[in-house]
């Protein structure tokens, strides 16, 4: 199956530049036992001066010239076939399409850069516990990592610890401890039911909109909630059920707090 789409995990990197590099975490990658990889490619590589657009190139192809493939192959050493069947992707929402959590590894802070962090430990701890879904494991590019931007995609957010006076790792080191802690933990491989992100983002946007319309919002910074909100949801890595029997809940209190302030109901939930 083209991108072992089977597995549960996978490594998205968002903008890697180095051909090296990409073998290098190929090969951390398969040798923890994960397979599926994602690339959304930089403007240019130390390979490629510019790199074709993903949109208007077939995969095969980029796999040529997004990166010195020989390279890729050379450091991947036995593992040259997570990048033969890895995926070239247009956009970071696009590589992380279908996941049920998405976890940027950052150690950069900020005011919108999520105040919820794990370490690889208790988030391999928290994956193996539940009923699963695609993971997405998000690594920003060698010299700069996730941009807020890029960290705005991903649900969850994972620091790797370091000693204060070297906080920087290689980004092949990160992965290999990512996919180290995945593997220790014994996160199951296979698919289950858990909903995809989107499906997250649409329950946390109706509760963002009923905590307005009741008036519990004065005080708060919005796009802080919306990620609170976002990261807290998406912890559950709830299945269909839960997440269609929340929704309701929800729209039922809405409705009932509409009812009582003398508001309508919107003409898209009056059948609800």
């Amino acid at each position: 199956m083209d991108n072992h789409r089977d597995s549960r995990v996978q490594v998205v990197l968002a903008g890697p530049a180095g051909s090296r590099n990409v073998g290098a975490i190929c090969r951390a990658m398969k040798s923890m036992g994960v397979s599926s990889l994602v690339i959304v490619p930089p403007e240019r590589s130390d390979y490629c001066e510019r790199i074709p657009s993903v949109s208007d190139t077939d995969q095969e192809t980029m796999r040529n010239t997004a990166y010195d493939r020989e390279v890729v192959e050379m450091v991947a050493v036995h593992s040259a076939d997570v990048y033969a069947a890895c995926r070239f992707a247009p956009s970071l929402e696009d590589a992380v399409q279908g996941s049920s959590a998405v976890v940027g590894f950052t150690r950069r802070s900020g005011r919108f850069r999520h105040t919820n962090r794990f370490t690889p430990r208790t988030l391999a701890g928290h994956f193996a516990a539940t009923r699963g879904g695609l993971l997405s494991l998000v690594f920003g590019n060698e010299r700069s990592g996730l941009s807020t931007e890029e960290l705005s995609v991903c649900t969850l957010c994972c620091e790797i610890p370091s000693a204060p006076d070297q906080g920087s790792l290689n980004l092949s080191h990160a992965v290999q401890i990512a996919c180290y802690e995945m593997f220790q933990a014994g996160v199951n491989q296979e698919l289950t039911d858990a909903v995809p992100v989107q499906r997250v983002d649409e329950i946390a946007a109706y509760l963002y909109d009923l905590l307005d319309d009741i008036g519990a919002l004065e005080l708060s910074v919005p796009e802080e909630t919306r990620l609170y909100l976002r990261s807290m949801l998406s912890r559950t890595l709830m299945n269909d059920y839960e997440a269609t029997k929340l929704h309701k809940m929800l729209r039922k209190l809405r409705h009932m707090k509409l009812k009582e302030a003398g508001r309508a109901i919107p003409d898209s939930e009056a059948s609800s």
